[in-house]
């Protein structure tokens, strides 16, 4: 035991001593510092997006062409979300007019798309995949409407980020490469999709690989050049509804034509001493079950009531 003795001594002296007691840092939710912009700020789910906008107000554009710039380079890199193939919608403060402004820039239904041809089809339901679903991409009508009414800057220099991206390529974040892998089984049943989509037909790009989407660069440019019109009853727009009627969709040139993005006044419910807005049902069925999700009982204890939402508008 007494042999034993120096050594344990020794161990003891020999260990790390424990440091001084550090302040604890201050932390969010997310666990990261809180941003200060006393000019202007962007938020998007993707880097790259967020530069271009942030470019944007730096060069003196105001939030609506940030917003737009930023949702042009989504569609790029972030092709499994949505871009000028989907739909926008937008809710804002304006500070001139003193009130809330919603726009919903959705498309309606291919017009030849009845309920006699569905049945004719075989459908008892509009189905959930295909080119039968596809509606009228509303998403370029929204950025058109935003620019007009609020924005600062044309639509072609909104564009031009997401253009050059397009030629020159960018890395793929890690996050979207992983849901873009989780694609390539549907990606694989059309060849279009396939081959910009998808690396040597086979694969989804992996984290770091650089892309790009040549194809999508020229459909952007054509519309920097000559307009929405482009889309809208130009030639891009006729290919794109050929392609849709090839493979059985029900979009006409006329719809593309008709395709405008609506001015709305948003609705709003008071929430606990909050008054929460949220733009208007696009159509009967949505009306009816954001109606019915505002009379959920608040029969959860952190509520602390039991009294059903009345749903404004």
């Amino acid at each position: 035991m007494r042999q034993l003795l120096p050594s344990v001594i020794a161990a003891l002296l020999s260990m790390p001593q424990p440091l001084p007691a550090q302040t604890p840092r201050p932390t969010t939710l997310a666990g990261r510092s809180p941003v200060y912009a006393p000019h202007g700020v962007i938020a998007t789910s993707q880097p790259l997006a967020s530069a271009a906008g942030l470019a944007v107000l730096e060069r003196g554009g105001n939030a609506i062409d940030a917003a737009v710039t930023a949702a042009a380079v989504l569609s790029l890199v972030e092709p499994h979300m949505t871009g000028i193939g989907g739909d926008m919608f937008a809710i804002l403060w304006s500070a001139k007019e003193q009130r809330l402004v919603g726009l919903n820039g959705s498309g309606r239904a291919g017009s030849e798309m009845t309920r006699e041809a569905l049945l004719r089809r075989g459908r008892t339901s509009v189905p959930a995949d295909g080119a039968e679903p596809i509606t009228v991409p509303g998403a370029l009508s929204g950025w058109v409407a935003l620019l007009q009414r609020y924005g600062t800057i044309s639509l072609a220099d909104a564009l031009r980020p997401a253009i050059r991206l397009a030629e020159e390529g960018f890395p793929v974040s890690p996050i979207i490469a992983g849901q873009w892998a989780e694609e390539i089984e549907r990606l694989q049943q059309d060849p279009g999709a396939t081959a910009t989509f998808l690396v040597e037909g086979t694969r989804a790009p992996q984290a770091g690989e650089w892309f790009r989407n040549p194809d999508l660069a020229r459909s952007l440019r054509a519309i920097a050049e000559h307009g929405p019109n482009e889309l809208y009853g130009g030639g891009l727009g006729r290919r794109i509804v050929e392609r849709v009627r090839a493979l059985g969709g029900f979009l006409t040139i006329d719809d593309l034509k008709r395709q405008r993005a609506e001015w709305v006044e948003p609705i709003s419910v008071s929430f606990r001493g909050y008054r929460v807005w949220e733009l208007p049902p696009t159509t009967r069925a949505s009306r009816y079950s954001r109606c019915s999700a505002c009379w959920i009982p608040r029969t959860w204890p952190h509520w602390g009531r039991t009294q059903p939402r009345t749903c404004i508008g």
